[in-house]
């Protein structure tokens, strides 16, 4: 079954060869790089049945498009035995992903995708109506035929659940309400300046961050050294060397922790939950909270410098057998403490932290006797 669509590729011609510019080469079967598609809009998502190409782009003797700078072509058909190139298998890639930043202003229904494109309040129906979507037989169909034929009831299977029938009958009663027009459906990308689409608005809301990776602004904005902050890097993404991992890696015959005999030693053991360290990071924790105000900076680099502290005890143990019990680990935090404040710009405030340092390690309660205060 042939299914039509529309895309429109705006070329720049700041690519200098025709290597580099697929789309437009005597040789249809290279590949296009994203950088180079600036418009694609599809009304089906299937590209690979008949389309023909409308328009191509010339070339003069020095490879550059002989056309003007902004080329557009449209692909309306291609025949399936030419459709099957990696020109084409590229652009089919980027059509999710292009659905997914922009938006559409219905006129005809043309060229809008009913199910895969954002043209209503309920944002992608397939998203928003899955049990319905599910029950369709024909998901490739445009807006202009949903709304021309009355309704989708002719690309429905003939039983439908009854989430299915709740989420129908509220599709009808919106369809009612849509009126198309002669002019041609307007795309453009969402939170864009306006509907002429440029590559810069499609690198930019794609390249938008949306938070950022976990515990990334601890990691990297902080006083500590370069190597502490490779060190916590390696933490976060579960990296580090710890006996339980050296023994899936065949490196160790054990992967019990020095510590905690007939306990593996995984990173958050040995970090965080492990009974020795358990009052430390309670005391720890409550200071960092209750005297640090700003900047973050400081709170940053204390948690980091406990991190750190816990993790050259633990290779004291490991490599020199020297068991340090909290008080030592409490004198050698306040001295990597001082040494990384000097690391600290002027014009920041770190009196909270050098107040934090200096604060005593009191002697072991005969109730911990290997746990300290702050």
């Amino acid at each position: 079954m042939a299914c039509e669509a529309v895309a429109y590729v705006s070329i720049h011609t700041t690519v200098r060869t025709q290597e580099a510019l697929s789309v437009g080469c005597n040789d249809p079967s290279l590949p296009v790089h994203p950088g180079q598609v600036d418009h694609i809009a599809c009304g089906e998502s299937n590209m690979m049945t008949r389309r023909t190409v409308g328009k191509r782009v010339g070339y003069g003797s020095t490879g550059v498009p002989a056309a003007s700078q902004s080329q557009r072509i449209a692909l309306i058909e291609l025949d399936d035995h030419r459709g099957d190139t990696p020109c084409w298998r590229d652009i089919k890639k980027l059509i999710p992903e292009y659905r997914a930043i922009t938006t559409v202003a219905i006129g005809d229904g043309d060229s809008t995708s009913f199910w895969h494109d954002t043209w209503s309040e309920a944002s992608i129906l397939r998203d928003a109506l899955p049990a319905l979507y599910s029950h369709c037989t024909d998901t490739d169909l445009t807006v202009a035929k949903v709304v021309l034929v009355g309704g989708l009831d002719s690309a429905l299977q003939p039983r439908l659940s009854s989430t299915a029938q709740a989420e129908r009958e509220l599709l009808v009663n919106a369809l009612d309400d849509i009126e198309l027009s002669d002019a041609r459906d307007t795309r453009w990308i969402r939170g864009g300046p306006s509907s002429d689409i440029r590559a810069a608005d499609i690198y930019n809301t794609l390249r938008a961050p949306v938070g950022g990776p976990p515990m990334a602004r601890v990691n990297w904005e902080c006083f500590a050294p370069k190597k502490v902050k490779i060190f916590f890097w390696i933490l976060r993404h579960e990296r580090t060397r710890t006996c339980a991992s050296l023994h899936r890696h065949g490196a160790r015959d054990s992967p019990d922790r020095p510590f905690c005999p007939g306990v593996a030693e995984e990173a958050d053991h040995l970090f965080v939950t492990c009974p020795r360290l358990a009052d430390l990071w309670s005391r720890a924790v409550a200071a960092i909270c209750s005297t640090f105000a700003a900047p973050a900076k400081a709170a940053h680099t204390s948690a980091m410098g406990v991190l750190w502290i816990i993790w050259k005890a633990r290779n004291a143990m490991v490599f020199r057998n020297l068991q340090e019990d909290a008080p030592t680990m409490a004198r050698h935090l306040q001295q990597h403490i001082k040494l990384w404040v000097c690391r600290a710009p002027r014009r920041l405030d770190v009196e909270p932290l050098k107040l934090w340092y200096r604060c005593p390690a009191p002697a072991p309660s005969p109730s911990h006797p290997n746990v300290f205060s702050l």
